[in-house]
């Protein structure tokens, strides 16, 4: 019967760490883009 709960609790962690992906992710990615195109302008 505690399985709903372990499900329910993996899919909170996974959005959290979803959401510091696209929170971190994001930034990181545009500055790698600034960073490349800078290197080949």
């Amino acid at each position: 019967m505690n399985r709903p709960v372990i499900v329910r609790r993996a899919q909170f962690a996974l959005s959290i760490l979803l959401g510091f992906g696209l929170v971190y992710g994001l930034p990181l990615a545009v500055l790698d883009a600034a960073i490349t195109l800078g290197w080949h302008a």
